[in-house]
């Protein structure tokens, strides 16, 4: 979950990377389309598939989809938002204020 910068100090690896080896100088991307959830993952394993627009991801690192009356445009969210007074959506998974009718 660490590397060597290029001034020689050890670094934790960002969301998205992991590194399972010692001494190394890079961390390795998650393949595409998943990430990891939190920062000096250490397996391939920790990657997740991400959680698109239309969903959230729950404190539990699950992706839920947003319900009917609520939507949410961008990936990778921790909730989803609730369409203004007196409108909401008909469907769930919602990306956009514009589906609040």
């Amino acid at each position: 979950g660490t590397f060597f910068n290029t001034q020689g100090s050890c670094q934790v690896c960002g969301v998205g990377t992991y590194q399972p080896s010692s001494g190394q100088t890079s961390c390795i991307s998650c393949p595409s389309g998943t990430i990891t959830l939190q920062t000096g993952s250490t397996s391939s394993t920790q990657c997740v598939a991400i959680c698109s627009s239309g969903f959230f991801r729950t404190t539990s690192g699950t992706c839920q989809v947003c319900p009917v009356g609520t939507y949410q445009p961008s990936a990778e969210q921790s909730l989803c938002i609730t369409c203004p007074s007196g409108y909401t959506t008909n469907q769930v998974a919602s990306t956009s204020q514009a589906q609040c009718v």
